[in-house]
């Protein structure tokens, strides 16, 4: 049990430590909210002659895009006194835009059982957005993977974990690239969200082969939105990077961004609906492999994922939107931030599309314990065994 008079005997102890932490990040955030502020009068070719001269090899973070200009923060002038009014405004502005979400979920493999067995289920959520039509697709699609992978991934199961992972991310991507070829042209382009940054730099500290199927996936993605016109949002509701951070402390001369991100450097700085300019991502460290597509004649796209922050909250930390960088050089950011704030306002602070899709996609414990049930039925029908570990079966028998 926890000895509350303990707890608060040792938070005392520790007071001038959490004083001086305390001291020291309230310094560092005012010196990197007066170099945003410098950074809003520095033009263009200033910023990228300084990040020239970069030597680091995780890059500059991020660099100005075509849209670079002062003030940094562009205002949303709507306001509004309750939320009836926000859904009045938002109901014309999305009309006959489609929106597309997809996300996924998946079964791990199980030791428990004597057949290695993992599955993965991606849904997606299509609204037109049309007066004349109520209609909208949410479905989902089932893959079973193969037994013969648990053979294959030896004896803890943490290769097939791994692989279990990466298709399912590959899934959700593929589904969105098949719907983009699917929608042709239109006057009004539709706008897909992705669960997630497009700059994946989780992958950076893969093997190679796995590192290359996941960049694959991404620059597949946004290959396919360039090809078919359609922007792609990477949606991130609590982000944590550091893009501009890093920028920052590269042009003056600060201290690393240890403490602070973007999003805490922004917080309380834009009301609802406001955002920033767009800036081009530079996180070298995992783009540097964004070029992989080049030896095979391909585009290099490690400077093709711009990103911009939207306060979708009353108070909180802004989200972080990734987007291509043709959506920047095509000025579509206005049009898709738009889009974004309809949906946060159908879903009263996260995007309704998720929401929806979310509950097409999720696998819950109860799911899982059906799936394993229609298995064995499955197995008692061709005369095959499935065996439940004793120790798995004792805890079911306790739990039931």
């Amino acid at each position: 049990m926890l000895y509350p008079d303990k707890v608060l005997k040792a938070l005392e102890a520790r007071l001038p430590e959490f004083q001086q932490f305390e001291a020291r990040h309230a310094r560092d955030m005012e010196s990197y909210v007066q170099g945003l502020d410098r950074l809003g009068e520095m033009d263009r070719a200033e910023i990228e002659a300084a990040a020239e001269a970069w030597t680091d090899p995780s890059g500059p973070g991020a660099l100005p895009s075509d849209e670079h200009a002062s003030p940094l923060l562009v205002r949303f002038n709507q306001q509004w006194t309750n939320h009836q009014e926000a859904r009045e405004w938002a109901f014309p502005q999305i009309q006959g835009i489609t929106t597309l979400a997809v996300d996924g979920s998946q079964i791990p493999p199980s030791k428990d059982y004597s057949i290695g067995l993992a599955a993965l289920q991606v849904a997606w959520f299509e609204n037109p957005h049309r007066v004349d039509t109520r209609e909208y697709v949410k479905d989902a699609r089932f893959e079973l993977l193969p037994p013969k992978m648990q053979r294959e991934s030896g004896e803890e199961g943490t290769q097939l974990t791994q692989e279990v992972n990466l298709r399912r991310f590959e899934a959700e991507v593929g589904e969105i690239v098949t719907h983009m070829q699917q929608w042709g042209q239109r006057e009004r382009p539709p706008v897909a969200f992705f669960d997630g940054s497009l700059v994946i730099s989780f992958a950076a500290s893969l093997a190679e082969e796995m590192r290359r199927r996941y960049v694959g996936a991404i620059l597949r993605l946004l290959a396919a939105s360039k090809q078919y016109r359609v922007p792609v949002v990477g949606f991130v509701d609590t982000s944590h990077a550091k893009d501009l951070c890093n920028l920052l402390a590269h042009l003056g001369g600060l201290p690393k961004p240890d403490r602070i991100n973007d999003a805490h450097l922004l917080r309380g700085r834009m009301n609802w609906g406001d955002r920033t300019r767009a800036f081009i991502c530079a996180r070298d460290h995992i783009l540097r492999y964004y070029r992989y597509n080049v030896r095979d004649g391909g585009e290099d796209f490690s400077r093709e994922v711009s990103f911009l922050y939207l306060q979708t909250t009353g108070e909180g930390v802004p989200a972080r939107l990734d987007i291509p960088t043709w959506v920047v050089r095509e000025g579509l950011v206005d049009y898709v931030a738009d889009v974004v704030r309809c949906e946060v306002i159908a879903g009263t602070g996260y995007p309704y599309c998720f929401e929806a899709v979310d509950a097409a996609a999720v696998l819950s414990v109860p799911d899982r314990e059906l799936f394993y049930s229609q298995v064995q039925a499955f197995c008692e029908r061709h005369g095959m065994t499935l065996r439940l570990a004793p120790k798995a079966a004792s805890k079911r028998r306790r739990r039931l």
